[in-house]
């Protein structure tokens, strides 16, 4: 049950039967998070961060001081998960309970909890983190959620008897699979279309298994397989089937969940030359079995020494750990702004350094120079200088002062964009530049009467408990539509 306070001070609560002091809780030293010693993880790819025991996650959850509402990590949650609440059980052992209060307000907490920047998040609207360490509150989420997971398995609820509505879910990441599982628990008949061999999107397909164990995303399916959904894989919608054919094929409506996997083109002289790959090509690549890939990416990537990876985002950091895991021994990010993308993680980014991956600002490459084979071996960069108040975009070069780097392989971690393929392929969907599906930021319905859209594929930002929340209200939108 939620826990009712009654304020005494400034500094002290009494919640049931349990007494807080928050000047004492203020001091209580912050538990080390276990990860993996650096010369075991950079040598496979196991999951690094082996995150919190029953002990430390309790003892981290005591430093909580219980804020008076509104809680800003509760506001600074893109689901608004009652994360006060579910602290104060992980500090009494109530782990399943607090689980449990997770699962009220999200699909996915083990995801959300290992790949959510929560220092820009929850955990940075933590009062505690004003003055002392933040508290881990992605670690602690994921610990309870695996914690009940491990013991009784995902939840599955009761389903109603069926409504005799069918809905496409076309894309199978975080906010495809949040749709169906919420369409499903209402009784609807769900198929979700996977242009690849296996549902998960790109949390199967390009972050590493390091960060994000595919078993996760395994059961996640299995569970939603228990509910009754369907999945329809190596099915690319727009290529294979339009969203018309779906509609004469019987369903009554159509989720867009395609995100946002379409790298930006990369307009750098040599950018062609052998050893030179965009991030999402690297991390297929090295994460799937060749028998899935096409046939001109079967072949073993040569990693060599020297690796250079460009980009400021989380793309870029699994790139430089995967880079090393591959037997790089040198291996440089370089990025154009003075500070990473908010998109990136703090705590990849220390584990990155651990295993000695080099973060280099303001630098942007000029040119990849090739040797006579066509293979790139150097690249001209150039440094840049602030340019304006944001210290991630506003740049600007230095003049005289470029530089080169011997490389014997260069991965491009540019912005993403959505498939442009379903949107050529129906005429009415209503598109921004760039290719962003045009949908309602509460309901989801797009310009197509019975077609919703939300998540990367319609602009917002590329996270994947972002793309939860959307998942979530496209749900209720899409049941107000086929209520109507």
């Amino acid at each position: 049950m939620r826990r009712e306070f009654s304020m005494n001070s400034n500094t002290r609560i009494e919640a049931g039967d349990l007494e807080i002091d928050r000047r004492e809780r203020l001091r209580l030293p912050a538990p080390w998070l276990d990860y993996r010693p650096v010369a075991e993880r950079i040598r496979d790819f196991a999951e690094a961060c082996q995150g919190f025991s029953p002990e430390t996650a309790r003892a981290e959850a005591a430093r909580c001081i219980q804020c008076p509402t509104p809680q800003g990590c509760t506001l600074a949650c893109p689901l608004h998960n009652d994360i006060p609440a579910a602290l104060w059980e992980i500090h009494q052992g109530h782990f399943r309970e607090a689980a449990a209060i997770y699962r009220r307000t999200s699909n996915f907490p083990e995801l959300c909890g290992r790949l959510c920047p929560d220092e820009y998040l929850c955990a940075g609207s933590c009062s505690v983190g004003a003055h002392h360490p933040i508290v881990r509150l992605g670690r602690l989420e994921a610990f309870v959620a695996d914690y009940q997971r491990q013991a009784e398995g995902l939840p599955i609820p009761e389903i109603p008897p069926p409504t005799g509505r069918r809905v496409a879910v076309v894309g199978s990441g975080p906010a495809g699979l949040t749709v169906a599982e919420e369409l499903a628990k209402l009784g609807h008949a769900i198929t979700v279309f996977e242009m690849r061999h296996r549902p998960g999107g790109m949390l199967v397909y390009t972050i590493p298994r390091f960060r994000l164990p595919v078993s996760i995303v395994e059961e996640k399916v299995a569970q939603l397989e228990r509910l009754g959904v369907q999945f329809v894989l190596n099915r690319r919608v727009g290529r294979d089937v339009t969203v018309d054919d779906l509609f004469q094929q019987g369903y009554h409506a159509v989720f867009l969940g395609t995100g946002a996997g379409f790298e930006t083109v990369v307009n750098v002289p040599g950018v062609d030359l052998e050893g030179v790959y965009r991030a999402t090509e690297f991390l297929l690549r090295t994460n799937l079995d060749k028998a899935y890939l096409p046939s001109e990416e079967q072949a073993s990537i040569q990693m060599g020494q020297q690796v250079a990876i460009f980009g400021g985002g989380h793309s870029a950091v699994d790139c430089a750990r995967t880079a090393i895991r591959l037997g790089a021994r040198e291996v440089t990010c370089f990025y154009r702004g003075a500070e990473m993308d908010t998109l990136s993680r703090l705590e990849d980014k220390l584990a990155a350094e651990e295993e000695h991956v080099r973060f280099v600002g303001l630098t942007e490459p000029a040119i990849l120079i090739g040797n006579d084979k066509g293979h790139v071996v150097q690249v001209q960069c150039q440094h840049l200088r602030l340019a304006g108040r944001d210290p991630r975009t506003q740049v600007m070069p230095v003049e005289g002062s470029t530089f080169k780097v011997a490389t014997d392989l260069v991965v491009f971690a540019p912005e993403r964009g959505p498939d442009p393929l379903i949107a050529e392929a129906m005429p009415g969907l209503w598109r921004v530049p760039g290719g962003w599906i045009i949908s309602d930021k509460e309901t989801g319905q797009t310009t197509r009467r019975g077609v919703f859209a939300a998540g990367d594929n319609t602009g917002q930002a590329q996270l994947a408990v972002v793309a939860i929340a959307a998942g979530r209200k496209v749900a209720a939108g899409i049941q107000q539509y086929l209520s109507s």
